[in-house]
């Protein structure tokens, strides 16, 4: 302890004596001297110091600490009669021999050395110094932050932001929302922007492209309230909530922040049913040929009078007869449509198409909003084909699958039956050829063939039993006719031919239960007619192409070289081909020079080993070689003939094969040539015995 209070002027060290035990004691630095140099001797003034102390912990036996504290005498000790004494009246110690524990290397007591600034301890003390610098700086800055965002908070708050709009609406009915500010504080708020935003299937009716709609200002006085109205509009799904968020963006005219400060809101709005009702209807049961008709119910659901349009996408399948009111390219305007007025629109038709097959019928309402059409609401109608009483069926006799190609006779098998329960009367069968590649001149049957409608016809007249066809009962008739030897080819699209046969069996004769001018069956069978892939082989001598020179004589003689250019051409017919590759072997002692030619990217290659020549093409279009020219290759082989070869002949290409794909209809094709000898050559002029050795 030290007493409070230390009169100005009394002497005092720097530095007091090290206590045994480790406590020393620092006392300030101010000499009497300089203290009577400022304040003047004598002077009454008080002042307060600092004293502070530093306890080190040495390192003693618990006897040496007993030895301590009850003064027995060790070595090195100091007798309790060489203790220091202070003076009464200065404080100061008697013994002027006591050293500074702060020097460093000297020693204690205890006989050790003194601990020196390198102490972990004072490490420690001068890492926690910069530790709390650091947290007060952070302290600093978070409270710098905080007060920020309460300034803004507290702006903020001085501010009103709410949007004002029917809480439901009908899609493609316009409708005002309103963007309201309030400035509740004392403020003017500089350059302030309102925008909105809007959702997904929602438009801003003055521009349906914009997604954000803004509105700036010069600045909003105190207590000022502003309002906006945007007239906007749904057009997209009903019963669906819509939400649109309004914000306002500003500055404070008289402020040390420079930043902008918003305010936002939201409201949601529910679309209910679209303002264009649709009622969409169709008989339950509809046969191939049968009059239907269509019903659709339209009403304007809105609470103002509309402008738009109804559109029918029908399939092609029906045949469209009529319509009240009459609809022009399957639309019908609306125009002035009163709130809640409605209408009705019947279309009249029949439907011919294979039986349990589907046909849809599309109806959509649009609504003119601004300038611009957008639909509104649209209705599926899906309708199937019941079978018919009057049954009819066409087959291919004799013949599998879906393809036929050039120059093939057909024949077609047809059936029919009643399977109604009543007798049908007049019945007639007709039958339509369909396409390019018929060879009517071929035709045979027994009912009458119609050259302006290639349409053949069979009535009780040459089919008795269409007379009446009495019900569960049935017959079958038959006619054959072939197809042309050749394409039809003018061009490049001049491909992928099919040929159709189209059956209808008709009796004026109608069920109770079917509403139609008649009782009809129909039926149709189709196939595609496959191309066809043509490959040429050749050999020269004389080399038409004359970047290639053949070495040699006609005809050969033994021991000397005489070379061969082997040619390759492909046409296609009526489709593409695919994957085609050319494999041929040459033949004994023939081999291949390096010599090639070809005006595709492909290049046939050789296999020294096997002697093998091969081509590979991955695809050539329809028509080539024929409209124009097709692919080729011209490759160089040569021939040193032999004793054992002496008039006679020998093989220069051996077998040959090429495979490849129709790619209309995925039929793989395969041609295999003949083999060229030495008599094959395709010269114009050959002397005698060309294709023999001679000695």
């Amino acid at each position: 302890s030290a007493e409070r209070g230390y009169r100005i002027g009394t002497p005092r060290y720097e530095r007091s004596a090290s206590l045994q035990g480790g406590m020393e004691l620092f006392t300030p630095r101010t000499s009497p001297g300089e203290t009577e140099a400022k304040l003047g001797r004598g002077a009454h003034h008080c002042s307060y110091f600092s004293l502070s102390f530093k306890i080190n912990i040495v390192d003693m036996s618990l006897e040496d600490l007993e030895k301590e504290l009850y003064g027995q005498k060790s070595k090195g000790e100091r007798k309790p009669s060489e203790t220091p004494k202070r003076t009464s009246s200065s404080g100061d110690f008697s013994d002027a021999s006591l050293k500074s524990p702060w020097e460093v290397g000297e020693t204690e007591p205890s006989g050790g050395s003194l601990k020196t600034t390198k102490d972990p301890v004072w490490k420690f003390i001068r890492w926690g110094k910069v530790v709390a610098w650091f947290l007060t700086v952070a302290i600093v800055v978070m409270l710098g932050a905080a007060g920020f965002y309460l300034y803004r908070y507290f702006s903020v708050k001085d501010v009103g932001l709410r949007l004002e709009a029917p809480s439901e609406t009908v899609v493609g009915s316009p409708f005002l929302i309103s963007v309201i500010f309030e400035n509740y504080s004392e403020k003017v708020l500089v350059a302030p922007k309102i925008s909105l935003s809007l959702p997904e299937g929602t438009i801003y009716v003055a521009d349906g492209s914009k997604r954000v709609v803004e509105k700036s200002f010069d600045q909003i006085t105190p207590n000022q309230i502003i309002k906006e109205d945007f007239e906007v509009a749904v057009v997209g799904k009903s019963l669906q909530v819509y939400q649109f968020d309004g914000a306002i963006s500003y500055t404070y005219q008289s402020s040390a922040l420079s930043n902008r400060f918003d305010k936002r809101a939201s409201l949601p709005v529910l679309a209910r049913d679209p303002i264009v009702g649709l009622d969409f209807s169709a008989p339950d049961r509809i046969l191939n040929g049968q009059d239907f008709e269509l019903s659709l119910r339209y009403q304007n659901q809105g609470s103002a009078p509309l402008n738009g349009l109804i559109e029918f996408k029908l399939p092609a399948e029906f045949t469209l007869k009529g319509s009240d009111p009459v609809i022009e390219q399957s639309r019908l305007n609306l125009e002035n449509l009163s709130a809640g007025q409605e209408g009705v629109i019947i279309l009249s038709g029949s439907i011919i198409g294979q039986e349990y097959s589907y046909f849809s019928f599309e109806v959509t309402a649009q609504t003119k909003i601004g300038d611009k059409l957008y639909p509104v609401n649209s209705k599926l109608l899906s309708l199937s084909i019941l079978p018919s009483p009057l049954n009819l069926k066409i087959e291919l006799e004799g013949k599998s699958g879906e393809v036929v190609y050039p120059g093939q006779a057909l024949t077609f098998g047809i059936s029919f039956s009643n399977e109604d329960e009543v007798n049908l009367s007049d019945v007639i069968l007709e039958v339509d050829l369909k396409g390019e590649m018929f060879d009517f001149s071929s035709l045979e049957s027994k009912g009458y063939f119609s050259d302006s409608y290639k349409r053949i016809t069979w009535t009780a007249a040459n089919l008795p039993i269409l007379k009446e066809l009495k019900a569960k009962t049935g017959g079958s008739t038959s006619f054959s006719i072939s197809l042309a030897d050749s394409y039809p080819i003018s061009g490049l699209s001049d491909k992928n031919f099919t040929v159709k046969v189209l059956g209808e069996i008709s009796s004026p004769t109608v069920p109770y239960n079917v509403v139609a001018e008649k009782t009809l069956g129909i039926a149709q069978a189709e196939y595609k007619v496959g191309g066809r892939l043509e490959f040429y082989q050749s050999a020269y001598f004389q080399e038409p192409y004359p970047d290639i020179v053949n070495l040699g004589s006609l005809p050969p003689q033994v021991g000397v070289p005489v070379q061969y250019t082997i040619h390759w051409n492909l046409r296609t017919f009526a489709a593409d081909f695919k994957d085609i590759k050319i494999s041929s072997f040459l033949g004994p002692g023939v081999i291949w020079t390096g010599k090639v030619k070809t005006n595709t990217q492909s290049v046939p290659s050789y296999n020294s080993r096997t002697q093998e020549v091969t081509w590979e093409i991955p695809s050539i279009l329809a028509n080539k070689g024929v409209v124009e020219a097709g692919p080729e290759a011209v490759f160089q082989v040569e021939f040193i003939p032999s004793s054992v070869n002496i008039d006679n002949r020998f093989t220069i290409v051996s077998r040959t094969s090429l495979t490849g794909t129709d790619t209309f209809v995925q039929k793989p094709v395969s041609i295999n040539p003949q083999a060229i000898e030495s008599k094959d050559l395709n010269d114009s002029e050959l002397p005698s015995k060309f294709d023999r050795v001679q000695p």
